[in-house]
């Protein structure tokens, strides 16, 4: 959920330093906002079922969904199809292509990646990196940044939702935290970083201590 909240700051702050206040801006948040509610209001819809027994949930929200299953259809149907219009008519071709390729690649996680390893944490980066692709000009820096902040912070949210997945039957790359662990402990030995003022960030101290730990207790 933060990420969710940072990614939509992102592209509202992206907007305002790429364009001068306009209307443009101003549809640039409200685009960015609905297409998020859009992107997980389909993922809650696909995994109701599932959702029920993760107490991380909103289990009223949930239950909303499963009485009006055929309802929230429609309107997550209508989101999508109004937003790709509009982002054409507001902002050329470029912009709406970008967009289906995010409704697309939010249907294949859903639908298809959630439950193999590795492979849901990639279509998750491209999901982020595509989802800022949303305002302004194509930036592969940006897309890049994005994407691999959205894969982490996945990542993690797979580690905290494990037990529900399991019962689920659901496999995800939190079967692989052991050796992300290692492997951040490998690389603060290795490659230890000084930061300016001497702060040591490696093998005595956030790598193996904090991150390292975090995950493989998660």
């Amino acid at each position: 959920f933060p990420v969710t909240i940072g990614l939509v700051v992102f592209n509202i702050t992206h907007s305002l330093m790429a364009e001068e206040w306009s209307y443009k801006v101003l549809f640039s948040g409200i685009l960015s906002f609905f297409v998020m509610c859009a992107l997980y209001g389909f993922n809650d819809f696909k995994d109701a079922e599932e959702d029920m027994v993760n107490p991380k949930k909103d289990l009223g929200f949930i239950e909303l969904i499963l009485d009006n299953k055929g309802l929230f259809f429609v309107i997550l149907s209508f989101i999508q199809i109004l937003t790709i219009i509009a982002s054409y008519f507001y902002f050329g071709i470029e912009i709406s292509l970008f967009l289906i390729s995010l409704y697309f690649t939010n249907y294949l996680y859903s639908k298809k990646l959630k439950s193999i390893p590795i492979a849901d944490i990639i279509i998750v980066c491209l999901w982020g990196g595509l989802y800022v692709c949303l305002v302004g000009s194509f930036n592969w820096k940006l897309m890049t940044i994005a994407g691999l902040m959205t894969g982490v912070a996945h990542f993690f949210q797979v580690i905290t939702d494990k037990d529900s997945d399991e019962r689920n039957r659901i496999i995800t790359s939190a079967k692989f935290k052991g050796v992300w662990a290692k492997l951040c402990i490998v690389t603060g030995k290795r490659f230890p970083v000084t930061i300016k003022g001497g702060t040591h960030i490696g093998k005595t101290h956030f790598i193996k201590n904090v991150l390292a730990p975090t995950l493989a207790d998660a």
